[in-house]
């Protein structure tokens, strides 16, 4: 009987050490015990925390539009938006059009002889870190200046109430801008220039052998010429 149990012993540790020896899985985890679920979720759980409501948006319109009015009987005659300057739009995509920016440049006002805070009481945005990059962009904006000087009512401290009651408040942008609409023209194939090649590739390409080649006689007539001056070819 004790031999008995020693063989099942002995064999229970044979087999312990086959399969520690063959399967490096057992081998690493030690002992029986459970997978970690830690940073086990999945990536789709974040779609609803990324996820930003508006349904507030018709109570925040309203809000918007009262919050609109009762700064214009605020500040009233005064108009509710700023003078801004026109600016050139970025890229060579749009630098053909204009677009309104943020405030003009001090030499633009000095130009109409305005200072900084004269400009923000009459109703004119100021920006000081907006420099000039052409004298194109200067005098546009300095004839805009002289254009809303022209229109525009400025009533004295002594003014009475009256006066100030019959004035008409200017709603929306202050002078926008408009960008003119390019104009496209159309013509005939028959109206177009005899010279412009039917194959323009090899027009190219025979254009760039012609300038190697021409190149090429050249150097070769100059080392032709060095070589008589000295006396015949070596």
């Amino acid at each position: 009987m004790a031999s008995y149990v020693s063989f099942i012993l002995r064999l229970i540790h044979f087999n312990l050490n086959f399969v520690t020896a063959f399967c490096p899985l057992l081998r690493a985890m030690g002992r029986n015990v459970a997978f970690s679920n830690m940073r086990r979720y999945k990536c789709t759980n974040k779609g609803p925390n990324l996820i930003k409501n508006w349904f507030n948006q018709p109570a925040r319109k309203i809000r918007r539009r009262q919050t609109r009015l009762q700064k214009a009987k605020a500040i009233f005659p005064c108009p509710l938006q700023k003078l801004r300057p026109s600016v050139t739009r970025c890229s060579q995509k749009f630098n053909l059009t204009q677009r309104i920016g943020r405030g003009f440049t001090l030499k633009e006002l000095q130009g109409v002889g305005l200072s900084a805070g004269k400009a923000r009481q009459i109703g004119i945005a100021v920006d000081p870190r907006r420099k000039n990059k052409s004298e194109e962009s200067i005098a546009r904006n300095v004839a805009r200046l002289k254009e809303y000087l022209s229109k525009v009512t400025i009533f004295s401290k002594q003014a009475k109430p009256e006066e100030i009651q019959q004035a008409i408040q200017h709603q929306g942008v202050v002078m926008p801008i408009v960008n003119p609409k390019p104009v496209i023209t159309t013509g005939s194939i028959a109206d177009a220039k005899k010279e412009v090649p039917e194959n323009l590739f090899m027009y190219l390409r025979n254009a760039r052998t012609a300038r190697k080649r021409a190149r090429l006689a050249k150097r070769d007539a100059d080392r032709e010429a060095a070589a008589k001056a000295k006396g015949g070819k070596k």
